[in-house]
């Protein structure tokens, strides 16, 4: 049996032999060309599709990357946004405490920071709360301003952690004042839309378009804080007082952060 697998093993040896001595010296390398020839087309196919695989691999892997990253970069984005929003609140109320520090240094008031959280400018009435109350000073009748003396309202009522707020030109609010220039005494009452309304000045005195309207002091608020400009004013033959409308100084500008000031000046 041993010398029959050796015969085998001897024959195809022979014929590859053969084969080889037949392509090489008779045909020309006829085999190895059709082989070729044969096997050309499959083979280029074969290799195409490789490096279209590859190619294809090696981008989903790098549009994973780019989708990772972009991931990365829009959260950080959204980071940096949030911290420069952060900074500019942070900036916004420095300089609004500087000024305000600096008005209540020369006026020698105590100043209680408040931030609005609720603001009614709607219906019959005109009121805010603010997060500062009884815990932290505040008391009824303590006048709230805002931009150094600017008079946005008075409290009413307070909690212990919060406060409600009239604004100046709530129909319940009445405030001693004066004219900057002039010194005409007089009242203002708040009036919903129409601003506030000067009472008490009579047609003899002589009031202008574009004074300024200040507080008294007459009433418990501090004096010289600013309420409004007189916008319009009426006056009829035979009546005795004026009919005097004065625009308010925070009618354009509502502001989140406010002061309540807790100690009057003398």
């Amino acid at each position: 049996m041993r010398s029959n697998f050796l015969k085998k093993i001897i024959a195809v040896l022979a014929v590859l032999g053969l084969l080889i001595f037949f392509n090489n010296y008779w045909t020309h390398n006829f085999l190895r060309a059709n082989f070729v020839k044969v096997f050309k087309n499959p083979l280029a196919y074969s290799y195409n599709f490789s490096v279209n695989f590859k190619s294809r691999l090696v981008s989903w892997f790098e549009v994973d990357n780019i989708i990772l990253e972009n991931q990365v970069l829009s959260q950080e984005n959204r980071r940096l946004y949030a911290a420069s929003l952060k900074t500019a609140e942070l900036r916004k109320e420095n300089d609004l405490l500087r000024k305000e520090l600096g008005v209540a240094q020369r006026r020698k008031w105590q100043l209680e920071i408040a931030r609005i959280f609720q603001l009614n400018t709607t219906g019959p009435f005109r009121t805010a709360l603010i997060d500062k109350g009884s815990n932290q000073g505040v008391q009824p009748g303590m006048a709230v301003v805002f931009e150094g003396d600017i008079l946005l309202g008075v409290i009413k009522e307070v909690f212990p952690d919060s406060s409600l707020m009239f604004l100046l030109t709530d129909q319940r609010v009445a405030v001693s004042v004066r004219s900057k220039d002039s010194q005409i005494s007089g009242r203002i009452k708040g009036a919903l839309e129409e601003g506030l309304s000067l009472e008490l000045i009579t047609n003899r005195e002589d009031i202008k378009i574009g004074d300024q309207i200040l507080t008294s002091g007459l009433d418990g608020l501090p004096s010289l804080l600013i309420a409004g400009t007189v916008s319009s004013i009426k006056s009829a033959t035979g009546d005795l007082f004026k009919t005097v409308k004065v625009e308010p100084a925070f009618n354009s500008f509502l502001p989140e952060n406010v002061f309540v000031l807790k100690l009057t000046s003398l």
